[in-house]
């Protein structure tokens, strides 16, 4: 009986220990000094959601690979390409994570398109908040991601050229043209998800638009 108690009792600490493993939480030092717990958790689905996406895109097996393709094809291109990620799973990524987490991280500025007469909206970080510390942090060691979070301090928005940044080595002089070995980094793989993810969505918002004009016209010439 003692026998049994003691592997029961061996059993029971095994069990508790392979869980505790299972729900441990991938993290950085600067993650844990902006983000909470939760905030933490979905920042892990987001990043799982842009690696799975980007592998699919670059029919690569592992992120690393991935990543130096995706660079390739986009560090020197004018137009950007997000053909592996789609509007309904954005869509459910931003479902999927706590309000709380997405509102530190993105924000909807609205507009007006006088070509198809409606109001429209732009998906972009959000300004003054969680993330935007997170990177102020990040770049008090990191050149390359101090130059991004100024830069969307001053035009208020992610453009495709911060993202080729992200892609990029700097040196002393900034930006040397060789692609990033630091994917690895979790903190970078973080930032790199959120700006593609969110050119991404916004690239997907202008075709819509621009099926909507092309309705229009169409609907205008028959007349």
């Amino acid at each position: 009986m003692k026998k049994i108690t003691i592997l029961l009792s061996i059993i029971s600490c095994v069990f508790i220990f392979s869980c505790e493993k299972k729900s441990e939480i991938q993290t950085t030092p600067e993650l844990q000094q902006i983000f909470n717990d939760t905030e933490i958790g979905d920042i892990g689905k987001i990043i799982s959601f842009y690696e799975e996406h980007l592998k699919k895109q670059t029919n690569s097996n592992q992120i690393d690979s991935a990543f130096h393709k995706f660079a390739k094809e986009n560090v020197n291109a004018m137009s950007y390409d997000v053909s592996g990620f789609d509007d309904e799973s954005i869509q459910r990524l931003y479902k999927n994570i706590d309000q709380e987490t997405y509102d530190e991280i993105w924000e909807e500025s609205k507009g007006f398109n006088y070509e198809i007469n409606d109001s429209i909206t732009i998906q972009n970080i959000a300004y003054e908040k969680k993330f935007m510390n997170y990177l102020k942090l990040v770049g008090e060691k990191e050149p390359k991601i101090q130059y991004v979070h100024n830069q969307i301090k001053t035009l208020g928005m992610v453009q495709g050229i911060l993202i080729r940044t992200l892609y990029q080595d700097f040196d002393d002089e900034g930006r040397n043209g060789k692609f990033s070995t630091k994917i690895g980094d979790y903190n970078n793989r973080f930032i790199a998800a959120v700006f593609t993810i969110t050119i991404a969505d916004n690239i997907i918002r202008q075709r819509m638009i621009r099926k909507q004009q092309l309705k229009i016209e169409q609907s205008e010439s028959g007349n």
